[in-house]
């Protein structure tokens, strides 16, 4: 069984995937455009979640003079990546971004929801409330299920996906919370947050097919 930092592991054969593609890096661009870093250049961003780092280091080579935190609960990082002078790397214990005091201007979640409890969801989510200064921007890219009764085999498949490619063999943890867009929304208003923006992407920015679509969403803390 191949580790999580083999070349030949999901985690990296994904990573590979999404460069020929180019899909890490039409998303960091586009997080980039939504968070108008345009405008805020140096501005602190933290990649909650950020696995393998591809997403980080990509955001970090497109804004030079951002400072990027990239931060997981374990070392899922491809160390083989070259990584830029201004992203940093570090290991987090669950729910503690608020006391790492990196006083992020922009969190980025992708693909990180669904790894959380549906008990600690709202946990997780004040903890990313906390982090950040009013004003401060959530960029969320996730799966979204739809309202319709597909959402019962949308479920199945998303979680048959998870199991084959995190805990089979990234032996990453995750719980299958898989939300509709209504239920995100709900989940960040409920948690201080503002919706400023939301776009269905469908697969636009990942490798592995599957029934369900993606969402991104651009949230500002309040």
């Amino acid at each position: 069984m191949e580790t999580e930092n083999s070349v030949f592991s999901v985690p990296m054969i994904r990573r590979w995937l999404k460069e020929k593609s180019g899909k890490t890096s039409k998303l960091a661009k586009k997080i980039s455009e939504w968070t108008d870093l345009n405008i805020s250049p140096s501005a602190r961003i933290v990649d909650l979640g950020c696995g393998t780092g591809a997403l980080s280091v990509e955001i970090a080579k497109q804004n030079t003079l951002a400072k990027v935190f990239a931060l997981d609960i374990n070392d899922h990082m491809d160390h083989s990546l070259e990584i830029p002078e201004n992203l940093e790397y570090n290991n987090v214990k669950p729910f503690s971004l608020a006391e790492c005091n990196l006083n992020p201007d922009i969190i980025i979640l992708s693909g990180v929801i669904h790894h959380v409890s549906k008990k600690q969801e709202v946990d997780f989510i004040k903890d990313i409330g906390d982090a950040l200064p009013v004003g401060g921007k959530l960029f969320v890219h996730e799966h979204e299920l739809s309202q319709s009764r597909t959402q019962i085999i949308e479920r199945a498949m998303l979680a048959i996906t998870e199991i084959i490619s995190n805990r089979c063999l990234e032996t990453m943890e995750t719980h299958y919370n898989f939300l509709s867009r209504k239920e995100l929304n709900k989940l960040l208003e409920d948690n201080n947050f503002r919706i400023l923006k939301e776009e269905a992407v469908g697969g636009r920015y990942v490798t592995i097919p599957q029934l369900a679509g993606n969402n991104i969403t651009l949230a500002e803390k309040i």
